[in-house]
Protein backbone atom coordinates (compact mmCIF):
# COMPACT_ATOMS: atom_id res chain seq x y z
CA UNK A 1 0.00 0.00 0.00
CA UNK A 2 1.04 3.55 -0.65
CA UNK A 3 1.27 5.94 2.25
CA UNK A 4 -1.05 8.94 2.35
CA UNK A 5 1.75 11.47 1.88
CA UNK A 6 2.97 9.87 -1.35
CA UNK A 7 -0.58 9.83 -2.76
CA UNK A 8 -0.97 13.55 -2.17
CA UNK A 9 2.37 14.36 -3.78
CA UNK A 10 1.42 12.37 -6.89
CA UNK A 11 -1.56 14.62 -7.67
CA UNK A 12 -1.20 16.59 -10.88
CA UNK A 13 -1.46 20.36 -10.79
CA UNK A 14 -3.84 21.92 -13.28
CA UNK A 15 -1.98 23.65 -16.09
CA UNK A 16 -4.83 25.11 -18.12
CA UNK A 17 -8.38 26.29 -17.56
CA UNK A 18 -10.21 28.03 -14.75
CA UNK A 19 -8.93 25.68 -12.07
CA UNK A 20 -5.31 26.56 -12.76
CA UNK A 21 -5.69 30.20 -11.69
CA UNK A 22 -6.36 31.27 -8.11
CA UNK A 23 -6.94 34.59 -6.41
CA UNK A 24 -3.67 35.73 -4.84
CA UNK A 25 -5.54 37.08 -1.83
CA UNK A 26 -8.20 34.51 -0.88
CA UNK A 27 -7.44 31.51 -3.12
CA UNK A 28 -10.79 31.09 -4.88
CA UNK A 29 -11.06 29.98 -8.50
CA UNK A 30 -14.22 31.96 -9.30
CA UNK A 31 -14.44 35.42 -10.85
CA UNK A 32 -10.71 35.98 -11.44
CA UNK A 33 -9.69 39.36 -12.90
CA UNK A 34 -6.53 38.79 -14.91
CA UNK A 35 -6.28 42.23 -16.53
CA UNK A 36 -3.10 44.17 -15.73
CA UNK A 37 -1.70 41.04 -14.06
CA UNK A 38 -4.02 41.42 -11.05
CA UNK A 39 -5.00 37.75 -10.67
CA UNK A 40 -7.57 38.63 -8.01
CA UNK A 41 -11.17 37.58 -7.65
CA UNK A 42 -13.76 40.28 -8.16
CA UNK A 43 -14.62 40.41 -4.45
CA UNK A 44 -11.02 41.02 -3.35
CA UNK A 45 -10.59 43.54 -6.17
CA UNK A 46 -13.52 45.62 -4.90
CA UNK A 47 -11.96 45.72 -1.45
CA UNK A 48 -8.48 46.73 -2.62
CA UNK A 49 -9.13 48.68 -5.84
CA UNK A 50 -8.71 52.11 -4.29
CA UNK A 51 -5.36 51.16 -2.74
CA UNK A 52 -4.20 49.94 -6.14
CA UNK A 53 -5.05 53.28 -7.76
CA UNK A 54 -8.35 52.47 -9.47
CA UNK A 55 -11.20 54.96 -9.28
CA UNK A 56 -14.92 54.26 -9.35
CA UNK A 57 -16.84 56.21 -11.95
CA UNK A 58 -20.51 56.71 -11.21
Amino acid sequence: MMSKSSKESDKKRKKMGKGSRRCIRCGTHQGIIRSYGLNMCRRCFRETAEKLGFRKYS
